[in-house]
């Protein structure tokens, strides 16, 4: 048996119209494609393609010489050992014939030998970051490019380069926070990526190729309906992100957004996020009051600072110190600051929590007081709040907020970590306890409930249906 005559059946997964630059493009394609779009089959087949075609010593359609090694990367060994079974069983008539050599260990690898030498397909994992560095690749695929971890798609970027190397990043949609994300952002606006495409697959795209039938699509919306996560199906089987699944859909925020007359006798709360290193800090001004039986919470503004802690200090003292503020808290970023502020505003500063739980108990509060229309935020000074808040997600192991790039009140553009929004939900429900009377105290109590694990139980005692 010879390489050409080792025939690859893929039955039902023949590439569609839409598929097609993944098997045709020259460049790197980043591709997000709902589940059951045949995507890694077809990715597969585009480098099983080139693991035939050229071996080592050849020319590349680029130019370059070969060195016959093609690259796949999931982002964990049994992702990337998965893949390696599904090739195993494809170039199974090879393997009886021994021309090709397949082995689990020390990672799963794919070898031509006789007529097929000169070609390897090594199946990796981005665990471990150092041991990417200092590889260079004919091919590159990186399965799930959306679940890999930070830099990880940089490093293997690094790979492809001494060959000029295709690349087809496969994955669906998960949030705003990975960088996969951003990169398929940055691809699909063209913002400097010459000779990459971004390819977008949904399931009605499956559904014309005869993947799956209308019948079957039906079916499955209306069990994410009844599950009470319409939302999931939009993301993994539209590939959009609903706004409903959203922790705060651009709705809900528009709606909260508005001008309130605030009453004197209304108490200020000041919520801070220090920032990091490299990020900037915020302070948000809340303030709180009763009206007709309601506690009401209107934001008056929210800004993000840009410098060192002893002007973010300035800033903090600036801003404590232009009216009366009865809450100030803050997180453990800058100990020595909190420090400061604890000893210049005794009886109101706290020290808040950035764990998952505290995070979430804010959350519960905040959104529903926005839901129930009883906390509102200012149109004109809120607008970095009403930002930020579109770079949280709620994952699994509870919120997460995006790095985006902004402008800040310097009027430049600076990588920003959603700070307004990370100082409105570590502080808000702490701040709300000295602000607000008992009221509030019911919303507080269900304190850590992840929204995945709400049950009918919790649901009441938080005032929302979050089945």
């Amino acid at each position: 048996m010879t390489s050409t005559e080792i025939v690859v059946e893929y039955g039902e997964n023949k590439p569609y119209d839409k598929q097609l630059p993944l098997l045709t493009h020259e460049g790197t394609v980043v591709c997000e494609g709902a589940t059951k779009t045949g995507k890694t089959v077809i990715a597969a087949r585009w480098q099983l393609e080139r693991f035939m075609r050229y071996p080592a010593g050849c020319t590349l359609p680029n130019g370059r010489q070969a060195d016959g090694r093609q690259a796949w990367y999931g982002p964990t060994y049994r992702v990337a050992k998965i893949s390696h079974e599904r090739m195993e069983k494809i170039l199974q008539p090879a393997i009886d014939a021994k021309i090709i050599v397949s082995v689990s260990t020390p990672y799963p690898k794919i070898t031509g030998i006789g007529p097929l030498s000169g070609r390897e397909w090594h199946f990796l994992s981005t665990q471990k970051l150092d041991l990417i560095y200092g590889e260079q690749w004919d091919s590159i695929v990186i399965e799930e490019f959306t679940r890999h971890r930070p830099t990880a798609i940089d490093a293997i970027r690094t790979t492809a380069h001494p060959k000029r190397a295709p690349m087809r990043l496969i994955g669906n949609l998960r949030d705003k926070v990975n960088d996969g994300y951003k990169l398929a952002r940055q691809v699909q606006e063209g913002k400097g990526m010459a000779g990459w495409l971004h390819l977008d697959l949904n399931c009605y795209d499956a559904r014309d190729a005869g993947l799956v039938t209308d019948a079957e699509l039906l079916d499955i919306k209306a069990d994410y309906a009844r599950r009470g996560v319409p939302h999931l199906f939009a993301r993994d089987w539209e590939n959009r992100f609903d706004d409903a699944g959203q922790p705060f859909p651009s709705a809900l925020v528009a709606a909260a957004s508005r001008k309130v007359l605030v009453p004197p006798n209304a108490s200020r709360g000041l919520l801070l996020d220090a920032g990091g290193k490299e990020n900037p800090g915020a302070i948000v001004d809340v303030r709180v009051w009763h009206e007709s039986g309601a506690t009401r919470a209107h934001i008056v503004s929210a800004t993000h600072y840009v410098g060192d802690l002893p002007g973010f200090e300035r800033a903090v003292r600036t801003a404590a110190d232009a009216e009366p503020t009865q809450a100030i808290t803050f997180d453990s970023y800058a100990p020595m600051l909190g420090d400061i502020i604890v000893a210049s505003y005794p009886d109101a500063a706290q020290k808040v929590s950035s764990r998952p739980d505290v995070l979430q108990t804010s959350f519960e509060l905040v959104h529903g007081m926005m839901d129930a229309g009883t906390l509102t935020m200012d149109p004109t000074f809120c607008t970095v709040l009403v930002t930020d808040l579109d770079h949280v997600v709620h994952r699994d192991e509870g919120l997460a907020f995006a790095i985006y790039e902004g402008e800040c009140s310097d009027g430049r553009l600076h990588q920003i970590h959603a700070d307004a929004a990370n100082a409105l939900l570590q502080g808000f429900a702490t701040a709300m306890k000295t602000l607000a009377s008992s009221p509030v105290a019911s919303h507080v109590r269900v304190h850590g409930t992840p929204l995945h694990r709400q049950t009918p139980q919790t649901a009441v005692r938080t005032g929302r249906d979050w089945r």
